[in-house]
């Protein structure tokens, strides 16, 4: 029987994932990563000991480890990004190690038009909901209205038939677009001009042409059933479609749901149900983040560290600020009672990454009460987490935390043990309840500490 380890972020995203499936597809030699939510507007880091660096969109990051990476049946697959990462990664890898790519032909496609229309919504939206520009949403919202909604299945098609499927898919999003900005000459509209369909038609074909496997759903699960496998998600259950904080969430599952029931139908055995968390909170673009202290790069007075930027997290166009917050348990048991409601499983771990942050701080604070928020057992209506997000925000807006938690429910520290992150493990273990299997100290692949804590 295959062995699976399932991973899910704790958080609102951004906790250090590809860092962890990294790690743990070295320590128990995994020959498969499968990607069970999500598109392409994911950026999960790995560096490796000899500096080799990759951010993974769509490709496992398990990569580096020699895994093999299957997009499943739950995947949004853009054709367009995969080939942009199969030329970024493919040299630091090299043609002698390459992995093979599977995808689940039941998987929708992610095309330019999606995201040309994404952009044009945010571009004209007077309040921003934190979307990566990628087309994500306007990929399952495109799907649940047209039932001929494109399929990988389609990508392994001759010129004709993936151009008939493809076309549709233009006129539709098009005139959506059209719609939105009354005009045809915006920047984000030149991928609907006529001169640009063929290459793109092209374009999409490359996935055949360079031997890329796209698979039934059947082959899709035996390939699960004979690999010891790692489940790599994206984003995080704070921004969930079904408890995640409206309007500021996203149009995938970010609980253990798909990865569980991937694994059930191979027969696995899952071995291990692994949160990750940061040290601290992070959110990227607007919405309720309790706790928050700056965005983009101001001084962490609790941590007492002068310097909290990131090389890979600032402010860009579609999503905008990176904002910085302290740890919150409250969220993060939240998040814990999220997927046990969705899953009827417990996570039974935790990964804590950024742990070498807390070097050199002479003080922190922890979240560990001083605010509510329910998880039901069943899917929370749009009502019930419409109201939740105005808790959440306060009449400060995005910083609610002072006049909205109560400062003498905040667990200091002072100072932080010279065993830097170990202060805050032992707090984590204690608030959560559940062991800690791995921290990172620094983003190579040498820096990950694998242990058990004693609950």
């Amino acid at each position: 029987m295959s062995k699976a380890i399932l991973t899910v972020d704790l958080g609102y995203g951004d906790s250090g994932k590809g860092t962890v499936v990294d790690a743990l597809c070295r320590k128990h030699a995994s020959s498969l990563v499968v990607r069970y939510n999500g598109g392409a507007q994911a950026a999960h880091n790995v560096v490796c000991d000899d500096g080799r660096h990759h951010s993974f969109h769509q490709y496992g990051s398990g990569t580096f480890a020699g895994c093999h990476t299957l997009l499943s049946k739950h995947m949004l697959v853009n054709p367009r990004k995969l080939l942009e990462e199969y030329k970024q990664l493919l040299p630091k890898v090299g043609s002698a190690h390459w992995p093979r790519l599977y995808i689940d032909e039941e998987a929708l496609v992610t095309t330019p038009w999606h995201m040309a229309l994404n952009r044009c919504r945010e571009s004209v939206r007077t309040q921003r909901h934190g979307s990566c520009g990628m087309g994500i949403g306007e990929t399952m919202a495109y799907s649940l209205k047209y039932p001929d909604a494109p399929r990988a299945k389609v990508l392994g098609m001759g010129y004709e038939d993936l151009a008939d499927a493809m076309e549709p898919v233009r006129d539709r999003l098009k005139a959506e677009a059209s719609e939105l900005l009354h005009m045809d000459s915006s920047e984000h509209c030149d991928v609907f001009r006529l001169r640009e369909f063929d290459a793109l038609i092209d374009e999409m074909m490359w996935l055949k042409r360079y031997g890329v496997d796209i698979i039934t759903h059947a082959q899709a699960t035996e390939l699960i059933a004979t690999s010891d496998t790692v489940f790599e998600g994206a984003q995080g259950i704070l921004i969930d479609e079904n408890h995640g904080f409206h309007p500021y969430t996203t149009w995938s599952d970010c609980t253990l749901k798909n990865a569980e029931e991937l694994a059930k139908e191979a027969g696995a055995e899952v071995i291990q149900r692994t949160g990750i968390i940061r040290t601290y909170m992070t959110r990227h673009g607007p919405g309720p983040m309790a706790g928050e202290l700056f965005g983009d790069g101001v001084a962490m007075p609790f941590l007492g560290v002068a310097d909290f930027t990131e090389q890979h997290n600032s402010h860009n166009p579609w999503q905008l600020d990176w904002r910085v917050g302290m740890p919150d348990f409250v969220a993060w048991r939240y998040a814990l009672l999220c997927n046990f409601a969705s899953t009827g499983h417990s996570v039974d771990s935790l990964a804590i990454t950024h742990a070498d942050k807390l070097e050199g701080a002479n003080t922190w604070a922890c979240i560990t009460e001083g605010y509510e928020i329910e998880a039901q057992n069943a899917k929370p209506t749009l009502e019930a987490r419409e109201e939740a997000t105005k808790r959440m925000m306060g009449p400060m807006g995005n910083h609610p935390w002072p006049n909205y938690i109560n400062q003498e429910k905040l667990v200091w520290r002072t100072p932080l043990p010279p065993t830097m992150g170990h202060g805050f493990v032992a707090e984590a273990v204690n608030q959560l309840g559940l062991p800690v299997v791995l921290t990172s100290h620094g983003p190579k692949t040498g820096d990950k500490e694998f242990r058990h804590e004693a609950l």
